[in-house]
Protein backbone atom coordinates (compact mmCIF):
# COMPACT_ATOMS: atom_id res chain seq x y z
CA UNK A 1 0.00 0.00 0.00
CA UNK A 2 1.68 2.97 -0.96
CA UNK A 3 1.74 6.19 1.43
CA UNK A 4 -0.98 8.30 -0.56
CA UNK A 5 -3.04 5.83 -0.50
CA UNK A 6 -2.60 4.83 3.71
CA UNK A 7 -3.17 8.45 3.62
CA UNK A 8 -6.25 8.77 2.14
CA UNK A 9 -7.92 5.62 3.98
CA UNK A 10 -6.63 6.15 7.36
CA UNK A 11 -8.22 9.35 7.61
CA UNK A 12 -11.51 8.88 6.11
CA UNK A 13 -11.71 6.35 9.05
CA UNK A 14 -11.01 8.35 11.07
CA UNK A 15 -13.43 11.38 10.58
CA UNK A 16 -15.94 8.69 9.76
CA UNK A 17 -15.78 6.94 13.63
CA UNK A 18 -16.17 10.85 14.68
CA UNK A 19 -18.83 12.39 11.93
CA UNK A 20 -20.53 9.34 10.38
CA UNK A 21 -23.81 10.76 8.91
CA UNK A 22 -22.38 11.21 5.02
CA UNK A 23 -19.09 10.64 3.35
CA UNK A 24 -18.65 11.22 -0.10
CA UNK A 25 -15.15 10.78 -1.65
CA UNK A 26 -14.57 12.37 -4.87
CA UNK A 27 -12.01 11.65 -7.21
CA UNK A 28 -11.04 14.65 -8.99
CA UNK A 29 -8.13 16.07 -11.24
CA UNK A 30 -5.48 16.44 -8.92
CA UNK A 31 -6.89 15.63 -5.23
CA UNK A 32 -9.27 13.58 -3.22
CA UNK A 33 -11.75 15.34 -1.26
CA UNK A 34 -14.33 13.43 1.56
CA UNK A 35 -16.88 15.52 2.81
CA UNK A 36 -18.57 13.91 5.75
CA UNK A 37 -21.51 15.51 7.39
CA UNK A 38 -23.84 15.12 10.59
CA UNK A 39 -27.93 15.92 10.69
CA UNK A 40 -26.91 19.03 12.60
CA UNK A 41 -23.44 20.16 11.64
CA UNK A 42 -21.04 20.05 8.82
CA UNK A 43 -17.49 19.04 8.63
CA UNK A 44 -15.14 19.23 5.47
CA UNK A 45 -12.61 17.88 4.79
CA UNK A 46 -10.13 18.04 1.79
CA UNK A 47 -7.21 15.98 1.52
CA UNK A 48 -4.79 17.57 -0.85
CA UNK A 49 -2.49 15.88 -3.57
CA UNK A 50 1.14 14.36 -2.05
CA UNK A 51 3.57 15.16 -4.08
CA UNK A 52 3.62 13.41 -7.39
CA UNK A 53 0.33 12.31 -7.25
CA UNK A 54 -1.70 11.80 -10.58
CA UNK A 55 -4.70 11.13 -11.27
CA UNK A 56 -6.71 8.39 -9.71
CA UNK A 57 -6.11 5.23 -11.94
CA UNK A 58 -8.94 2.30 -11.95
CA UNK A 59 -6.39 0.47 -9.27
CA UNK A 60 -6.71 3.11 -6.87
CA UNK A 61 -10.19 3.78 -7.47
CA UNK A 62 -10.74 0.00 -7.01
CA UNK A 63 -8.67 -0.22 -3.94
CA UNK A 64 -10.53 2.54 -2.44
CA UNK A 65 -13.46 1.52 -3.08
CA UNK A 66 -12.93 -1.75 -2.25
CA UNK A 67 -11.96 -0.56 1.69
CA UNK A 68 -14.99 1.54 2.20
CA UNK A 69 -17.36 -0.97 1.06
CA UNK A 70 -16.05 -3.57 3.57
CA UNK A 71 -15.35 -0.35 6.30
CA UNK A 72 -19.42 0.17 6.30
CA UNK A 73 -20.29 -3.21 4.81
CA UNK A 74 -22.15 -2.07 2.25
CA UNK A 75 -25.37 -3.63 0.92
CA UNK A 76 -26.81 -1.20 -1.43
CA UNK A 77 -25.30 0.63 -4.75
CA UNK A 78 -26.13 2.54 -7.21
CA UNK A 79 -24.19 4.33 -10.35
CA UNK A 80 -24.37 7.09 -12.09
CA UNK A 81 -22.99 6.35 -15.95
CA UNK A 82 -22.43 7.09 -19.73
CA UNK A 83 -20.30 9.89 -21.55
CA UNK A 84 -17.61 12.33 -19.65
CA UNK A 85 -19.27 15.70 -18.63
CA UNK A 86 -17.83 18.84 -17.35
CA UNK A 87 -19.61 18.89 -14.38
CA UNK A 88 -19.16 15.24 -13.84
CA UNK A 89 -16.17 13.31 -12.54
CA UNK A 90 -15.21 10.04 -13.92
CA UNK A 91 -15.94 7.89 -10.93
CA UNK A 92 -17.40 9.06 -7.60
CA UNK A 93 -18.03 6.75 -4.78
CA UNK A 94 -20.74 7.50 -2.01
CA UNK A 95 -21.12 6.16 1.16
CA UNK A 96 -24.29 7.10 3.51
CA UNK A 97 -26.81 5.41 6.25
CA UNK A 98 -28.77 4.59 3.96
CA UNK A 99 -26.21 1.87 2.45
CA UNK A 100 -26.24 3.72 -1.04
CA UNK A 101 -22.66 3.90 -3.34
CA UNK A 102 -23.02 6.01 -6.59
CA UNK A 103 -20.33 5.69 -8.95
CA UNK A 104 -19.37 6.52 -12.60
CA UNK A 105 -19.49 3.77 -14.94
CA UNK A 106 -18.36 4.17 -18.09
CA UNK A 107 -16.74 -0.03 -19.38
CA UNK A 108 -18.91 -3.21 -18.39
CA UNK A 109 -15.54 -4.10 -16.43
CA UNK A 110 -16.35 -1.30 -13.77
CA UNK A 111 -20.20 -2.53 -13.83
CA UNK A 112 -19.39 -5.75 -13.41
CA UNK A 113 -16.86 -5.23 -10.39
CA UNK A 114 -19.66 -2.64 -8.87
CA UNK A 115 -22.09 -5.43 -9.24
CA UNK A 116 -20.31 -7.78 -7.61
CA UNK A 117 -20.09 -5.07 -4.21
CA UNK A 118 -23.30 -3.76 -4.43
CA UNK A 119 -26.03 -6.73 -2.79
CA UNK A 120 -29.63 -7.17 -4.34
CA UNK A 121 -30.28 -3.59 -4.03
CA UNK A 122 -29.65 -1.56 -7.26
CA UNK A 123 -29.61 2.21 -8.82
CA UNK A 124 -28.82 3.15 -12.23
CA UNK A 125 -29.20 6.83 -13.50
CA UNK A 126 -28.02 7.35 -16.66
CA UNK A 127 -29.64 9.49 -19.32
CA UNK A 128 -26.67 8.64 -22.14
CA UNK A 129 -26.58 5.25 -23.65
CA UNK A 130 -23.71 3.58 -21.74
CA UNK A 131 -20.74 2.65 -23.62
CA UNK A 132 -21.72 -1.40 -23.56
CA UNK A 133 -24.16 -3.15 -23.76
CA UNK A 134 -26.04 -4.05 -20.57
CA UNK A 135 -27.80 -6.99 -21.95
CA UNK A 136 -24.76 -8.75 -22.12
CA UNK A 137 -24.15 -8.92 -18.45
CA UNK A 138 -27.96 -10.53 -17.85
CA UNK A 139 -30.61 -11.78 -16.95
CA UNK A 140 -30.15 -9.90 -13.21
CA UNK A 141 -31.85 -11.51 -10.19
CA UNK A 142 -32.05 -8.23 -8.07
CA UNK A 143 -34.50 -7.94 -5.16
CA UNK A 144 -35.16 -4.07 -6.39
CA UNK A 145 -33.57 -2.69 -9.60
CA UNK A 146 -34.42 1.14 -10.00
CA UNK A 147 -33.87 2.65 -13.31
CA UNK A 148 -33.73 6.66 -13.37
CA UNK A 149 -33.80 8.62 -16.57
CA UNK A 150 -32.79 5.71 -18.33
CA UNK A 151 -34.23 6.75 -21.81
CA UNK A 152 -32.17 4.54 -23.55
CA UNK A 153 -33.97 1.51 -21.70
CA UNK A 154 -35.47 -0.96 -24.69
CA UNK A 155 -38.34 -2.97 -24.61
CA UNK A 156 -36.31 -6.03 -25.31
CA UNK A 157 -33.57 -5.08 -22.45
CA UNK A 158 -36.53 -4.44 -20.50
CA UNK A 159 -38.21 -8.43 -20.95
CA UNK A 160 -34.65 -10.12 -21.50
CA UNK A 161 -32.49 -8.84 -18.77
CA UNK A 162 -34.87 -7.71 -15.74
CA UNK A 163 -37.64 -9.95 -16.16
CA UNK A 164 -36.34 -12.39 -13.17
CA UNK A 165 -36.33 -9.26 -10.30
CA UNK A 166 -38.57 -8.97 -7.72
CA UNK A 167 -39.38 -5.30 -7.68
CA UNK A 168 -38.78 -3.04 -10.86
CA UNK A 169 -39.13 0.94 -10.79
CA UNK A 170 -38.63 2.73 -13.76
CA UNK A 171 -38.60 6.14 -13.77
CA UNK A 172 -38.52 9.08 -16.56
CA UNK A 173 -38.18 6.11 -18.80
CA UNK A 174 -39.23 6.19 -22.55
CA UNK A 175 -40.94 2.75 -23.24
CA UNK A 176 -44.28 3.02 -25.23
CA UNK A 177 -47.67 1.90 -24.88
CA UNK A 178 -46.96 -1.06 -26.53
CA UNK A 179 -43.79 -2.00 -24.60
CA UNK A 180 -45.68 -2.02 -21.43
CA UNK A 181 -48.67 -3.73 -22.40
CA UNK A 182 -46.12 -6.65 -23.63
CA UNK A 183 -44.25 -6.70 -20.69
CA UNK A 184 -47.44 -6.94 -18.74
CA UNK A 185 -48.11 -10.06 -21.36
CA UNK A 186 -45.18 -11.53 -20.38
CA UNK A 187 -45.50 -10.55 -16.75
CA UNK A 188 -48.55 -12.44 -16.00
CA UNK A 189 -47.95 -15.09 -18.51
CA UNK A 190 -45.07 -16.29 -17.29
CA UNK A 191 -43.66 -17.69 -13.76
CA UNK A 192 -41.94 -14.58 -13.10
CA UNK A 193 -41.12 -13.69 -9.77
CA UNK A 194 -41.82 -10.08 -10.05
CA UNK A 195 -43.39 -8.65 -6.97
CA UNK A 196 -43.78 -4.57 -8.41
CA UNK A 197 -43.39 -2.85 -11.54
CA UNK A 198 -43.33 0.65 -11.34
CA UNK A 199 -43.45 3.19 -14.44
CA UNK A 200 -43.28 6.88 -14.68
CA UNK A 201 -42.88 8.25 -18.49
CA UNK A 202 -43.40 11.58 -19.97
CA UNK A 203 -44.90 9.94 -23.05
CA UNK A 204 -47.73 8.11 -22.10
CA UNK A 205 -51.10 9.59 -21.52
CA UNK A 206 -54.74 9.06 -20.00
CA UNK A 207 -55.98 7.77 -23.24
CA UNK A 208 -53.35 5.02 -23.60
CA UNK A 209 -55.00 3.00 -20.85
CA UNK A 210 -56.82 1.39 -22.84
CA UNK A 211 -54.53 -0.18 -24.79
CA UNK A 212 -51.58 -0.50 -21.59
CA UNK A 213 -54.58 -3.75 -20.09
CA UNK A 214 -55.85 -5.08 -23.39
CA UNK A 215 -55.79 -8.97 -23.51
CA UNK A 216 -54.55 -8.75 -19.76
CA UNK A 217 -56.74 -10.74 -17.17
CA UNK A 218 -56.09 -8.70 -14.07
CA UNK A 219 -58.49 -8.03 -11.05
CA UNK A 220 -61.08 -5.03 -11.49
CA UNK A 221 -59.17 -1.38 -10.21
CA UNK A 222 -61.64 -0.42 -8.23
CA UNK A 223 -60.62 -3.34 -5.88
CA UNK A 224 -56.94 -2.75 -5.83
CA UNK A 225 -55.80 -1.55 -1.98
CA UNK A 226 -51.95 0.54 -2.90
CA UNK A 227 -50.33 -0.14 0.95
CA UNK A 228 -53.66 0.76 2.59
CA UNK A 229 -54.83 3.34 0.97
CA UNK A 230 -58.03 3.08 -2.06
CA UNK A 231 -56.86 3.87 -5.23
CA UNK A 232 -58.93 6.35 -6.73
CA UNK A 233 -59.17 5.32 -11.16
CA UNK A 234 -60.20 9.19 -11.45
CA UNK A 235 -57.01 10.93 -9.41
CA UNK A 236 -54.29 11.76 -12.15
CA UNK A 237 -50.72 10.09 -11.15
CA UNK A 238 -47.58 9.89 -13.47
CA UNK A 239 -46.39 6.05 -13.02
CA UNK A 240 -47.70 3.03 -14.11
CA UNK A 241 -47.81 -0.06 -11.18
CA UNK A 242 -47.94 -3.86 -11.27
CA UNK A 243 -48.25 -5.88 -8.16
CA UNK A 244 -48.37 -9.35 -7.12
CA UNK A 245 -49.99 -10.42 -3.66
CA UNK A 246 -51.09 -13.52 -2.45
CA UNK A 247 -49.92 -15.24 -5.08
CA UNK A 248 -52.75 -13.34 -7.37
CA UNK A 249 -51.18 -11.25 -10.39
CA UNK A 250 -52.65 -7.91 -9.94
CA UNK A 251 -52.35 -4.73 -12.41
CA UNK A 252 -52.89 -1.72 -11.21
CA UNK A 253 -52.34 1.70 -13.66
CA UNK A 254 -52.21 5.25 -12.53
CA UNK A 255 -51.99 7.60 -15.56
CA UNK A 256 -50.39 11.41 -15.88
CA UNK A 257 -52.77 14.26 -16.53
CA UNK A 258 -56.11 15.30 -16.23
CA UNK A 259 -59.23 14.04 -17.63
CA UNK A 260 -61.85 16.13 -18.74
CA UNK A 261 -65.06 14.83 -17.48
CA UNK A 262 -68.66 15.60 -18.33
CA UNK A 263 -70.66 17.50 -16.65
CA UNK A 264 -73.43 14.34 -16.04
CA UNK A 265 -70.56 12.64 -13.95
CA UNK A 266 -69.67 15.87 -12.34
CA UNK A 267 -72.96 16.27 -10.97
CA UNK A 268 -73.54 13.02 -9.82
CA UNK A 269 -70.27 12.50 -7.94
CA UNK A 270 -71.25 15.70 -6.32
CA UNK A 271 -74.79 14.03 -5.14
CA UNK A 272 -72.96 10.98 -3.91
CA UNK A 273 -70.12 12.51 -1.61
CA UNK A 274 -72.73 15.71 -0.84
CA UNK A 275 -69.90 17.72 -0.94
CA UNK A 276 -71.71 21.42 -0.93
CA UNK A 277 -68.16 23.25 -1.42
CA UNK A 278 -68.13 21.38 -4.83
CA UNK A 279 -71.49 22.11 -6.11
CA UNK A 280 -71.18 23.16 -9.76
CA UNK A 281 -72.48 26.83 -10.30
CA UNK A 282 -76.18 26.43 -12.29
CA UNK A 283 -76.26 26.97 -16.49
CA UNK A 284 -77.22 30.54 -17.51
Amino acid sequence: MSRSNEMVYNEVRRCIKKYSFHVEIVFRTGYVRARIEQEEDRHSFRFQKPDGYQYPDLMLIRWTIERIIDLFGIKRASWIFGEKSDWMTDFIPMIEMTESVNLRVSTDEIFRFALKKCGKKVGITCENPPNFDIGTLGPFDFEEIILRNCRWLSRNLLLNSFMNCRRIIIQNGSLRPNDINLFFRKWADENSPIERFEFSNYFIRWWHLFGLLEGIRTEPIRDIDVEGVPFDPMEPESSYLAFQRNNTRTVLVKYKGRIVLSREYQERRVQENGNKENELPENE
